[in-house]
Formats: structure tokens, sequence, C-alpha cells
């Protein structure tokens, strides 16, 4: 296989990566309009934790973003039911993607 076809085949297995990212996104927003306020953060925190994905795949992630990677994945269930905890959970990721930009 010539690298020009690799390099297809990324490119193809990136658009559809990023085309289920955009139908979980669409399909979300169509959900909010019947579902609990409390489910807006639940699909964009979830939209994040599949963006780095996709840029992890892509290569292009790095130890930042492998952090906030876990800091989801290690926070996603217990925040459920913890109201608090949630505000406390999106504090913390908001301030620690302001400073990691305030870097850029």
């Amino acid at each position: 296989m010539s690298a020009m076809r690799g390099d297809q085949m990324e490119v193809e297995k990136l658009r559809a990566e990023v085309l289920e990212l955009l139908c979980y996104i669409v399909t979300s927003a169509r959900g909010l309009v019947d579902e609990p306020w409390r489910y807006g953060p639940f699909r964009l925190i979830e939209t994040a934790r599949r963006l780095i994905a996709i840029m992890q795949h892509a290569g292009l992630d790095d130890e930042f973003l492998r952090r906030v990677a876990t800091k989801i994945d290690n926070h996603d269930v217990v925040t459920r039911n913890d109201g608090e905890g949630l505000i406390r959970f999106l504090d913390d990721l908001v301030f620690l993607l302001a400073n990691e930009l305030k870097e850029i």
C-alpha cells in the first residue's frame, strides 16, 4: 500500500470519527429539548471526552489531554447524583483548561 493510500485512509477514518461526534452533538441538542436540564453538562463533558479520543487517534494528543481525559473518566459516574460535586468537577476542569490555554 502506498503512503498516499494510507494517508487517505487516515483522513477518511478521521472524517468518520468527526462525523460521528457531530451526530452525537446534534442528537444531544435535540434530546436536551425534552430531557432534564442536568443532562446538558454530562452531554457536553461526553463531547469533550470524545473529542480528546479523536485527537488521540489522530496522534494529536499530549500529556495534558491525557490528564484531562483521565479526570473526565474518573469523575463521570461520581458526579451523576451529586449536584455540588458536578459543579466542583466542572469548575476544576474549567480552571485546568484555562490555565493551559494561557500557556499557548
